[in-house]
């Protein structure tokens, strides 16, 4: 394959997907970081080696051929190396370094989850090497079930994050980091909430135990002042002590995003209830522009039919709504009679394509 990319000199984009296949190890990483050589009008590089055979030493080879000053045109990154297991600081330095030539890069996105071996370390690495990607205006940054992970390295990453003046969007996932407390969202919203060029923001904190009603409010305090914003999406499914505090915070932190076309909010299993949703709901008047609602509650004993009918009366102001999607599996409380009510009510959005109400009536 190495010999087949080098005579494709005009090549611009590169996809490459090895996921599962097992017999794939550091040598296969290694030809292909040396095909690159030749490849010097190459712009987009995705490649996929999720659950392969991969330590430090295949990242060190692949990164050693995206550091070649022949790549001077590259301008996306797409790396998968989710479940390879033995990747670790290590591995993730030598990335690092490799990005050091790439000064024209605009979008990069690296998964490193389930890589149990990379550590605070690894995130202060990293952060370092951004310091020279000031073109960058697309992150994406998995460390999904990295436990040793902790509030010092969200720290380390979020004060290199702020440098990177141009961003347009920022996508986080930490889900099942359990280290990762409030003090770590100080830190992450203390570094965007300077990112005045940001349209997009997702940040996935699922099933980190620690993050409570005051993590939720470091990150809406930092959305309030983004007023470019047209999209947020945050996760903090299965956050235990997350309460309607949380949400009548992140009401108020919204109430002068206008500009917002796209909202995703899940919160599943946590300690919502009646009282949160309708906050959060009556903040949401001014957000006319809203194209998509995405909640779920799923698990949250504390939420009825009232919730719904709150809904209803605010999204029937969103005159622009075109995609409705709203989750209250296990809500014991939630009527058949509530969803059909709410799903009638929505029919008259003349824009809307699609209304999807779980569990359905």
């Amino acid at each position: 394959m190495s010999e087949s990319l080098h005579r494709l000199t005009s090549l611009q984009s590169i996809i490459l997907n090895f996921e599962t296949c097992i017999r794939i190890t550091d040598l296969g990483t290694k030809y292909v970081g040396t095909a690159f050589k030749s490849l010097n009008l190459l712009q987009s590089i995705s490649l996929n080696f999720a659950s392969c055979k991969i330590t430090d030493q295949g990242v060190k080879s692949l990164s050693e051929g995206l550091g070649l000053q022949t790549l001077v045109s590259l301008q996306s990154i797409d790396l998968n190396f989710a479940s390879c297991s033995r990747i670790t600081d290590q591995g993730v330095k030598s990335l690092s370094e490799g990005l050091q030539t790439l000064t024209l890069l605009q979008s990069l996105c690296l998964i490193f989850a389930v890589c149990e071996g990379i550590t605070d370390q690894g995130l202060k690495s990293f952060g370092e090497g951004l310091q020279i990607l000031s073109s960058l205006k697309t992150i994406s940054l998995t460390f999904r079930h990295c436990p040793t992970i902790t509030d010092q390295g969200l720290k380390n990453l979020s004060k290199e994050i702020q440098k990177l003046s141009s961003l347009v969007t920022i996508n986080l996932q930490f889900t099942k980091s359990t280290q990762i407390t409030d003090q770590g969202l100080k830190s992450l919203g203390e570094a965007i909430q300077g990112l005045t060029s940001l349209k997009s923001v997702i940040l996935n904190f699922t099933l980190c135990k620690n993050i409570t009603d005051q993590g939720v409010n470091n990150v809406s305090e930092a959305l309030q002042g983004i007023t470019s914003l047209q999209c947020i999406s945050l996760d903090f499914g299965h956050c235990r002590r997350i309460t309607d505090q949380a949400l009548k915070n992140l009401g108020i932190a919204l109430q002068g995003l206008t500009f917002l076309k796209s909202i995703t909010l899940n919160f599943p299993s946590s300690y919502c209830t009646d009282q949160g949703l309708k906050d959060l709901s009556e903040s949401l008047y001014a957000l006319t522009s809203l194209q998509l609602i995405n909640f779920n509650f799923t698990g949250c004993s504390g939420i009825t039919d009232e919730s719904l009918k709150n809904l209803s009366q605010v999204f029937q102001r969103f005159t622009f709504l075109e995609f409705i999607k709203l989750r209250f599996n296990k809500c014991d409380k939630v009527t058949n009679k509530g969803r059909e009510s709410l799903h009638e009510s929505l029919k008259k959005l003349r824009f809307l394509q699609k209304i999807s109400i779980n569990p359905l009536y």
